[in-house]
């Protein structure tokens, strides 16, 4: 559902006139980046559902694994650097940046049993959280285990140049305009936090 909204809101634009100088999503949201930039190629009406349908499946089957851990995804307003890596040097392992959303708000991945104490120490000094609902693990290193499933769904799609500038969230930077690279980064990236306003200035600084 969340693809055939994001891809319609484009087919509205551009309806509208609206084109894009360039393109750029995490999660869900890349697969219509992909989409949109025309890296599966020109898809009719059937191919369109088929590929819906696969990844829904996929994403399907990853929620079900008992091998990826489930997390509680906290953001957090105006969190400090030191901050945040007292916390994770406290909590080995079990907390994780999953999304730099903006320069005074990022998401953490945290082990479902200490989110309670994470929460109060975060509040201590004056740090605002919100429970985001996923549980999940997705842009964490604990999603390693998911890569093959994701690799093995996006190999039988990505396929071609895109027609439109493609960026990854995960690094930031301009993807390279070759699909065995795309594959290998769109891929990886959901083991990776998203750097989302390094994105965001990238693309401005590219016009």
């Amino acid at each position: 559902a969340v693809h055939a909204a994001n891809t319609a809101l484009y087919r509205l634009f551009e309806q509208m006139g609206v084109s894009p100088d360039g393109l750029a999503g995490f999660s869900g949201g890349d697969f219509a980046a992909l989409d949109v930039a025309g890296v599966y190629g020109d898809l009719t009406r059937n191919k369109r559902e088929v590929f819906m349908r696969e990844g829904y499946l996929m994403l399907t089957r990853l929620d079900s694994r008992e091998d990826i851990p489930t997390c509680a995804m906290i953001a957090t307003l105006d969190a400090t650097k030191e901050t945040v890596d007292a916390l994770i040097a406290k909590h080995p392992g079990r907390i994780s940046i999953a999304f730099f959303n903006s320069p005074r708000q990022l998401t953490l991945a945290i082990a479902p049993e200490i989110v309670p104490e994470v929460v109060q120490e975060l509040s201590d000094v004056g740090v605002k959280t919100v429970q985001v609902p996923i549980s999940e693990p997705f842009n964490t290193p604990w999603c390693a285990k998911a890569l093959p499933t994701i690799n093995q769904f996006l190999s039988h799609w990505v396929r071609h140049v895109p027609r439109i500038p493609l960026y990854s969230c995960a690094t930031g930077e301009r993807l390279p305009a070759r699909p065995g690279a795309i594959l290998r980064q769109t891929t990886d990236q959901w083991t990776q936090p998203i750097q989302f306003t390094a994105t965001i200035r990238k693309m401005y600084e590219d016009g």
